[in-house]
């Protein structure tokens, strides 16, 4: 085989995948979910654990690489209207009697 049919014959490995067909990569934009959407339900779920604008800092930093200032926060916090008051808290589970009926006699 010589060079020249070599480079030029390359039909025998096409597939499906070298399409120009870019449905997928459509459906995939659309599923995806903006950084800005991404960071905002972080902020929410920290806010309804009652974490504290200087923690949830620390944390998008920590956990998500996400560097952000307090003064950006607020006022993301602003704009996407999270209140920490009118963010729902977490579910508190019922303590077991025994559990219960020790810390109410102490």
């Amino acid at each position: 085989m010589d060079i020249k049919n070599s480079i030029t014959d390359h039909t025998e490995f096409s597939g499906r995948d070298d399409t120009s067909d870019s449905s997928a990569a459509e459906q995939h934009k659309a599923k995806a979910v903006s950084p800005e959407d991404a960071v905002r339900k972080i902020v929410c779920e920290l806010l309804a654990l009652v974490h504290k604008v200087p923690l949830i800092i620390q944390i998008l930093l920590v956990q998500y690489s996400i560097s952000i200032s307090p003064s950006t926060l607020t006022r993301k916090r602003q704009v996407w209207g999270l209140r920490q008051n009118e963010i729902p808290k977490p579910a508190v589970s019922e303590l077991s009697a025994p559990i219960r009926d020790s810390l109410l006699s102490s």
